[in-house]
């Protein structure tokens, strides 16, 4: 179950107040189910900065960071919509 705060028409995850490794485990499921959480505030979108770049040693380089408002990935997980399988909707805080 991967938590969210909404979900975009193109299959783009809002994610909650914390993203945990929802990426790492996103991308090679087979089937996906949502909790959308409308508890959580929707000001949250664009706070995210979701980066699938690093590697594994030796192959692994410095993150590209250099100021504190540089972004290196995205603000939110993309889904195959045809992964999810249920969406279940809540509005419990964490």
């Amino acid at each position: 179950m991967f938590k969210v705060t909404s979900i975009r028409p193109d299959g783009s995850l809002i994610p909650p107040s914390s993203v945990g490794n929802n990426k790492t485990r996103l991308d090679p499921a087979e089937k996906v189910f949502l909790e959308v959480n409308r508890w959580q505030n929707p000001a949250l979108e664009g706070g995210h900065d979701i980066y699938d770049g690093t590697r594994l040693p030796p192959d692994r380089v410095l993150i590209p960071l250099t100021r504190p408002d540089d972004r290196i990935g995205r603000p939110c997980p993309r889904c195959d919509p045809a992964k999810v399988v249920a969406i279940v909707e809540t509005d419990s805080p964490d």
